[in-house]
């Protein structure tokens, strides 16, 4: 057998490997039923309902019509847009790979005859999964409930589009809990750093506010980063006011920072090794 067939057979055995997996971590999500009603289908609505109580006060103030660029329905249908979109967001807790060095456990993925880093893909892809369908069930309850004031795209493509982007930065996100936690091999302030990493990320993808109506300085700086292309891209170009020109632009943006971020955990993962005892840090 040649050495490309033996890859091509490597890379199909790991991928049924993070199939199984992934279908037996959406079996164990699925198997508190009360539990998993309260924490996922309610998980992130009370933040965007607060918002738009905010905004509402704000236009009823005399004189004031718009906020930037944005009418008061707008603002309203943006934010339903993240109570919706921002399910697909990577979710931290879902990772456990910083207790799993801390208590030398870790140890049990380097006898596979497989990557460690193929194990816990099958997180994000149960992750997708899972959200993708209460994303959609949520969304069209409330097209059929509330179909006037209800966030349609402005173009069948525009929704494609937005969610490419948000799937991709979302992988951003977790390849970028994937490298904190690594640093577990060193510190022990890990989880710390994720509260951190999580505040930061939510403000610049825009959950509370849109990020165009920041300071155009801070606007242009946050467009670089992919936290962005997670939430106010992703949801301006669903609702028209962003081109399929930005599409491209963030595409590149976002597929950028997951090569850095790929060749990042690469890195801190082979040093990371180097010091890891098995017996617990």
């Amino acid at each position: 057998m040649s050495a490309s067939s033996v890859h091509v057979a490597g890379w199909r055995r790991d991928l049924r490997l993070v199939a199984r997996t992934a279908v037996y971590e959406l079996r164990k999500q699925l198997a508190f039923r009360v539990g998993f009603l309260v924490r996922e289908v309610f998980r992130n609505i009370g933040r965007p309902l607060v918002m738009i109580a905010v905004f509402w006060a704000i236009f009823r103030q005399d004189g004031v019509e718009r906020v930037g660029t944005y009418r008061f329905e707008e603002l309203a249908r943006y934010m339903i847009l993240v109570a919706v979109l921002q399910r697909l967001m990577f979710n931290e807790r879902s990772l456990d790979l910083a207790d799993q060095i801390f208590n030398g456990t870790l140890t049990k993925y380097l006898i596979m005859p497989v990557r460690v880093g193929r194990l816990f893909v099958a997180r994000f892809v149960e992750h997708v999964v899972l959200q993708s369908t209460i994303a959609a069930a949520l969304f069209l309850v409330g097209a059929l409930v509330a179909p006037k004031i209800w966030p349609f795209p402005e173009r069948p493509i525009a929704a494609a589009q937005a969610l490419v982007l948000v799937l991709g930065a979302s992988y951003a996100y977790y390849q970028s809990i994937y490298l904190l936690q690594l640093f577990a091999f060193w510190l022990d302030v890990v989880w710390t750093l994720m509260v951190m990493a999580r505040f930061i990320v939510v403000f610049v993808a825009g959950v509370l506010v849109p990020v165009t109506l920041m300071p155009e300085a801070a606007a242009d700086f946050f467009r670089c980063l992919y936290p962005y292309w997670l939430v106010t891209g992703p949801i301006e170009i669903w609702i028209g006011k962003q081109s399929s020109h930005d599409f491209w632009i963030g595409l590149c943006i976002v597929a950028a920072w997951i090569l850095g971020l790929h060749l990042a955990i690469s890195y801190v993962w082979s040093r990371g090794m180097r010091r890891y005892s098995g017996s617990g840090m």
